[in-house]
């Protein structure tokens, strides 16, 4: 299993990001969840199989189709992170 913890910068707030990544995550099977920053920025953490995160962070990097993706920003995880299963969006 991996765990990816990022930031998505860019034109990604008001755009449906948010279920267009819970759409995605669900699809692959991942675990996770996705939440709106005070910076305009969207914060995510997910875990699952290598193949599939690599798929989802693809996807990511491209966004829905109103969303402009300037920078998908890869963390360190946090300590054991609570990882809802299905992925959730998060208020």
């Amino acid at each position: 299993m991996r765990l990816v913890h990022f930031e998505i910068a860019g034109e990604v707030q008001g755009v449906g990001f948010r279920a267009f990544a819970r759409g995605t995550a669900v699809r692959l099977g991942l675990a996770g969840w996705v939440r709106n920053l005070s910076s305009g920025n969207l914060e995510c953490t997910v875990a699952g199989a290598t193949e599939a995160i690599d798929e989802f962070l693809a996807a990511m990097r491209q966004g829905p189709e109103a969303a402009l993706v300037k920078q998908l920003i890869v963390l360190t995880p946090p300590a054991n992170p609570e990882l809802p299963s299905p992925f959730t969006i998060l208020k």
